[in-house]
């Protein structure tokens, strides 16, 4: 096939465009007329769970989907799983432009897209670039995306939504392949080269990833774009409503109207705070958006109440005692996770802890919280807590009483491991003395203390850590001994064999211990029954009842069998009563995950058939709702795990 001249300027032209190029044509490329957003999601799912999660977002943005007013564009990353060698499943680096899928999957099938390979079907959108292996955890790598999609799909208004691992100022957005983290002062950087190419600032950044709505974090984005969405807590599975909110910025977009950077952070909030309770809890239990141009004065106020403690607490040792104690009585909003993350809590909650306590009635103090509370008020434009995170004020802050004596997560003690997680190294430590009063009351536990008195090192104090942290507790140690004990001796009578010997038991104790692990678990479940009947603020107390009738029927199935293999008289019930304790269980499970799903779909399905205005003239429901332990466990396991530090 012979082409003219002009025909290979304009397919060298168009293969720039594509590419991103820098390298500059024979001639201009042809002009492009600005679509009103562009929407770039940057989706890293190259560590753990993230390779199965990931491909769930491009399938939440063809939800929506592409047009001449609203362009998505995403650049999703894939570790390679064991599965894809059977599945096909692909894995590397791939750039899309998100088309609309009139029939996305419901949310049903979604959930075994999470569990169940192969997790990259159901995608309709082709394929723009396929880049192969790169490091998602880079700066260049994520700098140049947002580049290539602002040249690609010029705008009057851009969003970046990044997806991955978070931990809050230890950055987000970890490559296990290459073990590179994305710091936030890189994201920040990263904002403003992309900035430089599109003409102006980034209008709104989204953090689809775990407890990013926090003050550190917010002070490294101030200037780098107009607003920021977070969450204070840590988000499961799909996280972000994002299939509602780029319905709604589409809806929106084709029905003429102007949507502003406020505009479109507040559908993020309100598509959080309008999911079903139970989704609420279990995905997304809080979020936040924030007016980056207030965050200089949020910083300023901070910086005055920094002041304030730190010179209150100089010779007051009965205040240093006083604020240790108000920071650990302070909302936290990551309580079950690992350090850093355990100890960042709410910063409206610690202020008012602090304006309460007459131990603290300094005046500089007081007008400290006031001014903090004040200039948040200011700084945040909407949020959006669970019930479960009652109380909260949209931001958390960094407050450890033990600042510079964490432990590392790993079984063995690193070498130059940093107990204070870089801290230190933040703009809002930078720029306040935060740091320094974190360092003026901080103290290592009175344990740890008489071991390093008795001459042990940090190894070896981490070592010992360690071994008490895998037994979790004597206590529940032993009451889960138990209770496998007494399943481990009905599972014997079931197979209608005598009792048998249990890690190191022998089979008399065994069963007895059994006998006290199945009362255990009968009165665990008895009294989830009387809860849900006197809970009148419970919203599914009807789970909460069936569930706990579950655990109490196991519990004394348990119990009579044991007591039928110990009792010669009551031989004859341990074998009926050993089937009972090994089914209840397995019918527990799929109660539990039907009723979840069932009860999710029924809500989402709702929220899908009314417009946005016709949900939002309906309050959502304020109840606290009971969570199963076995749907918790279940997508805790399907969820990425924080980033380890």
């Amino acid at each position: 096939m012979n082409l003219s001249v002009s025909d290979l300027v304009e397919r060298e032209c168009l293969r720039s465009r594509l590419l991103g190029s820098d390298r500059s044509p024979a001639r201009p490329a042809p002009v492009v007329e600005p679509a009103e957003w562009t929407v770039l999601v940057y989706a890293n799912g190259k560590d753990g769970a993230l390779s199965r999660l990931a491909p769930g977002v491009l399938r939440e943005l063809e939800a929506a989907g592409s047009d001449s007013r609203l362009s998505i564009v995403a650049q999703v990353g894939r570790k390679r799983f064991w599965t894809d060698r059977f599945t096909g499943d692909w894995s590397g680096t791939r750039r899309y432009e998100v088309q609309h899928n009139p029939n996305p999957p419901k949310l049903q099938d979604e959930m075994v897209h999470y569990f169940l390979p192969p997790y990259t079907r159901d995608i309709i959108s082709p394929v723009a670039q396929d880049l192969g292996e790169r490091d998602m955890g880079c700066k260049q790598t994520f700098q140049e995306f947002l580049e290539w999609g602002i040249r690609t799909h010029p705008a009057k208004r851009y969003a970046v939504v990044v997806y991955g691992q978070g931990g809050g100022f230890t950055g987000a957005l970890r490559d296990a392949s290459s073990g590179s983290v994305l710091g936030n002062d890189e994201v920040a950087q990263a904002l403003g080269a992309a900035a430089a190419v599109a003409g102006k600032r980034i209008d709104l950044l989204a953090l689809d990833a775990s407890s990013m709505g926090q003050m550190e974090v917010a002070a490294e984005f101030s200037g780098s774009a107009d607003r920021l969405v977070a969450s204070e807590s840590p988000l499961s599975l799909g996280s972000l409503p994002l299939d509602l909110v780029m319905k709604d910025l589409k809806f929106d977009l084709s029905d003429g109207k102007e949507v502003t950077a406020d505009d479109l952070a507040r559908w993020f909030v309100f598509e959080a705070r309008y999911q079903p309770t139970e989704l609420a809890e279990l995905t997304a239990p809080s979020l936040v958006a924030v007016d980056l141009d207030r965050v200089d004065a949020l910083n300023a106020a901070w910086s005055q109440l920094a002041h304030a403690l730190t010179a209150s607490l100089a010779g007051h040792p009965e205040r240093v005692e006083a604020l240790r104690e108000d920071l650990q009585t302070s909302l936290p909003v990551s309580p079950k996770g690992p350090e850093p993350q355990r100890d960042f809590r709410d910063v409206a909650s610690l202020c008012n802890t602090l304006k309460g306590d007459a131990r603290l009635a300094d005046p500089a103090v007081q007008a400290g919280a006031d001014a903090v509370l004040s200039a948040l008020g200011d700084a945040v434009v909407d949020s959006f807590h669970a019930p479960s995170l009652n109380g909260a004020g949209g931001l958390s802050v960094y407050l450890p009483s033990d600042y510079g004596y964490d432990m590392p997560r790993q079984p063995w003690y690193p070498a130059g491991f940093d107990p204070t997680h870089g801290y230190g190294a933040g703009a809002l430590a930078r720029d306040t003395e935060w740091d320094e009063t974190l360092r003026a009351l901080a103290r290592d536990t009175a344990f740890h203390q008489r071991l390093r008195d008795a001459g042990l090192s940090d190894a070896a104090i981490h070592g010992l850590d360690t071994a008490l942290a895998g037994g979790l507790g004597l206590a529940r140690l032993a009451a889960d001994v138990a209770r496998r004990a007494g399943h481990y001796e009905s599972y014997r009578a079931l197979r209608n064999q005598p009792p048998g010997p249990f890690m190191g038991m022998s089979a008399e104790v065994a069963t007895r211990v059994g006998a006290a692990g199945g009362g255990y678990e009968a009165f665990q479940g008895a009294r989830k029954v009387y809860d849900a009947a006197t809970r009148d603020d419970l919203a599914n107390r009807t789970t909460m009842a069936v569930d706990g009738g579950f655990e109490f029927t196991t519990g004394a199935a348990v119990v009579a069998t044991a007591v039928g293999l110990s009792v010669a008289a009551a031989q004859g019930i341990a074998r009926p009563a050993a089937a009972v304790a090994f089914a209840v269980p397995i019918a527990r499970t799929v109660y539990d995950l039907l009723a979840a799903r069932k009860n999710a779909q029924q809500a989402r399905d709702a929220a899908q058939g009314l417009s946005a205005s016709a949900r939002a003239a309906t309050a959502p429901d304020p109840r606290p709702v009971y969570i199963s332990p076995t749907v918790r466990a279940v997508v805790d396991a399907g969820s990425p795990a924080p980033i380890p530090v």
